[in-house]
């Protein structure tokens, strides 16, 4: 308790503590539509502002009826209604990233990261992405760290230039993983 200020999330189901944390007010939260959330990824890391669509129009995202806040204590209004052209839009501000934990399979000394036993890699470069130009901090655990030079660079999903930290984490007889920390700054 107390490390996290805030969550934006499009799916709380696979965190139900974190959403247990929303409802009870303990954490600022929003709850956005995920293919905005998916789309708002790539738009930050490319700089814009936002992201303007009609998505979420009429629906809990709707500014009329909450903006996608979950609780009381969040007050940043984080979607706008936008007239353009007669039409209504939905703004969806950028997301403040400042440190990206992001899951890889294998790592390279170099920092390029796989994914080849991932069940879902999403928007994982996207983040990784948004993280690195707003000078941020990306890290990633993987569980193996192959040979310089051995990774195929078509298997490559987030590149070494993006990641910041890589951690290696294995299973242990104790039940607890270990895991050795490879600076990459």
């Amino acid at each position: 308790m107390g490390l996290l200020k805030r969550a934006v999330g499009g799916h709380w189901g696979l965190s139900p503590e974190l959403g247990k944390m929303a409802v009870d007010n303990i954490i600022e939260a929003h709850n956005l539509p995920q293919g905005v959330i998916s789309q708002l990824f790539r738009d930050t890391a490319a700089g814009k502002p936002g992201l303007l669509t009609r998505v979420g129009l009429d629906t809990f995202a709707d500014p009329r009826r909450g903006g996608g806040k979950i609780n009381e204590r969040t007050t940043e209004d984080r979607v706008e209604l936008v007239i353009l052209g007669g039409a209504e839009y939905l703004f969806y501000k950028a997301l403040p990233l400042d440190v990206a934990f992001l899951r890889g399979t294998t790592a390279d000394p170099e920092g390029n990261i796989t994914m080849e036993r991932e069940a879902l890699t999403m928007e994982a470069l996207a983040v990784a992405t948004a993280v690195h130009n707003a000078d941020g901090l990306v890290i990633v655990q993987v569980e193996r760290v192959a040979e310089n030079g051995s990774l195929s660079s078509r298997e490559v999903k987030i590149p070494g230039i993006l990641v910041d930290c890589v951690v290696v984490s294995q299973p242990s007889t104790t039940g607890r993983p270990s895991a050795r920390r490879t600076p990459r700054r």
